[in-house]
């Protein structure tokens, strides 16, 4: 009985394992359709923007395949119609707030001078 369930958990975890090969069908959807965008398609995440590409288009692809498509066909820029938002680190963060309170310091010191004069 045992080993009746080892033999049929090790061909499913064999066929996840395995990468799924897009046809030149699915391929040629994807880059239609990214060639057909005015605009880039914009996500928060790589995995996003495959999961809006999967949708549009009907073909199940993950990230690493759409960056390999990206990467490779670099003739018909198909890189310029994706952006990933990247978020502000706490770093830039902290620039931000820097700049903001020179600012008004800055601010701050003109309306004084202006108001000291006679």
């Amino acid at each position: 009985m045992m080993s009746e369930v080892a033999e049929s958990v090790e061909p499913e975890a064999s066929a996840a394992s395995k990468r799924k090969t897009l046809s030149l069908m699915e391929r040629v959807k994807v880059i239609d359709y990214l060639r057909s965008q005015p605009e880039p398609i914009v996500g928060d995440s790589n995995s996003a923007i495959a999961v809006h590409v999967s949708t549009a288009t009907g073909v199940d692809i993950n990230w690493s395949q759409l960056k390999y498509m990206l990467d490779e066909l670099t003739d018909i820029n198909l890189s310029a119609k994706v952006h990933v938002k990247t978020l502000l680190t706490g770093d830039d963060e902290r620039w931000a707030a820097m700049e903001a309170k020179l600012a008004a310091l800055t601010d701050r010191v003109l309306h004084l001078e202006a108001n000291a004069q006679p």
